[in-house]
């Protein structure tokens, strides 16, 4: 296994947001009496009738992240964002997973301030505006901005794992060999698992969680757009 660059005192500091005051956080410290008062989903029984109310009254968060100026996205801002979105939204998944998408796309668009107000037409319709389908270099500014993105969360998993790529992938595979008699693997899979419990903290995993659920998508309707193609 290898070492990230990453430290646990960083990532420890970065979780209770010492030294780190992003736009994003004070966003969500501003807008908080709003949110507050927008927790009309956790009345609501039916998983997809929560989302529609959450993609319904959110759209002002979107709005406020595009406003806030340029900001950074690197591993750290990150899992500084997080600790504060979970601290907001302690007990559903569903509007982090709907501000992961609105932030992607506010950092997205830095750079093109023709295409403000991506992030609530997603949040609102979940697809793209028309003037951006038909905007190849903007498709292309938004999908290269968004790769920053998902390697500073690549750096955060090696942190975690010690490997590079998939390490869910990886634990697969030496688990079967491990049935199969392979000690080595068996060895490996146990220090995989180990360095897991180690490094791993629930902010980090909500982090990679949320954005699976949240900012993917968004990223798999701008590759589709790229390609021409409907998703």
């Amino acid at each position: 296994m290898e070492q990230s660059t990453l430290t646990k005192e960083q990532v420890e500091r970065a979780t209770r947001r010492e030294g780190i005051q992003h736009p994003a956080i004070t966003v969500l410290e501003y807008h908080s009496p709003r949110i507050s008062q927008l927790r009309g989903y956790s009345a609501i029984k039916d998983n997809q009738k929560q989302q529609h109310y959450i993609s319904r009254n959110y759209g002002f968060i979107g709005d406020a992240l595009e406003e806030a100026g340029d900001f950074s996205l690197l591993p750290l801002d990150l899992v500084a964002i997080w600790s504060k979105a979970m601290e907001v939204w302690p007990d559903n998944r569903y509007p982090r997973y709907r501000f992961a998408g609105m932030l992607v796309a506010a950092y997205g668009i830095q750079g093109r301030s023709d295409l403000k107000g991506v992030g609530r037409f997603y949040l609102e319709t979940a697809r793209l505006p028309d003037g951006l389908v038909r905007d190849k270099s903007g498709l292309v500014h938004i999908s290269t901005r968004l790769d920053h993105i998902f390697a500073g969360l690549g750096e955060l998993e090696f942190y975690v794992s010690g490997v590079k790529g998939s390490s869910m992938e990886l634990a697969f595979q030496l688990a079967g060999k491990a049935r199969d008699g392979d000690e080595e693997a068996r060895k490996q899979l146990d220090q995989l698992i180990a360095r897991d419990k180690e490094y791993s903290t629930p902010v980090l995993k909500e982090l990679h969680e949320n954005f699976g659920n949240g900012a993917v998508p968004l990223v798999m309707t701008i590759h589709s757009a790229l390609k021409g193609e409907e998703l």
